[in-house]
């Protein structure tokens, strides 16, 4: 099972790498973007989410809580009004992976730039497509009875 657990990383990763916050994407200043190529950490997710791990690594429980654990210790981060980010939130029910309005903008404006410098091979799916595979994976995750 350690092929589900590493794979099971990402998405719990994203509590702290998340456009907006971690795990919670509308916390952020709008429109935020942590750096170039940002975007790919949704890619990733999207086909993570294709692998045969992919279920069981998203339903465990305490690997969630685990990778929450880890990131409220070394990566504590406070959301627009300043009050600091809660990680275990996205483990029951409250995971937040798609930004919206202009933070959503950005992330695709990202995923763009990264098509055209070539950064991705060939016949890669549309943004659109990325956004609706990780809107599948949060409500799954939401969904999970922790």
């Amino acid at each position: 099972m350690r092929s589900a657990g590493k794979i099971g990383l990402k998405p719990w990763s994203l509590l702290r790498r998340a456009l907006g916050g971690p795990g919670i994407c509308s916390k952020k200043t709008s429109g935020w973007l942590r750096g170039e190529r940002y975007s790919r950490h949704w890619y990733d997710l999207a086909a993570i989410a294709k692998t045969p791990y992919f279920a069981a690594a998203c339903a465990d429980q305490a690997l969630a809580r685990t990778v929450a654990e880890h990131k409220s210790l070394f990566f504590v981060e406070k959301d627009a009004a300043g009050a600091r980010i809660d990680y275990f939130a996205a483990t029951s029910g409250q995971l937040q992976l798609i930004p919206t309005g202009a933070s959503l903008t950005a992330l695709e404006n990202d995923y763009t730039a990264m098509m055209e410098d070539g950064l991705l091979a060939l016949n890669q799916p549309s943004f659109a497509d990325i956004i609706e595979q990780c809107r599948a994976i949060q409500d799954e995750a939401n969904r999970q009875d922790f």
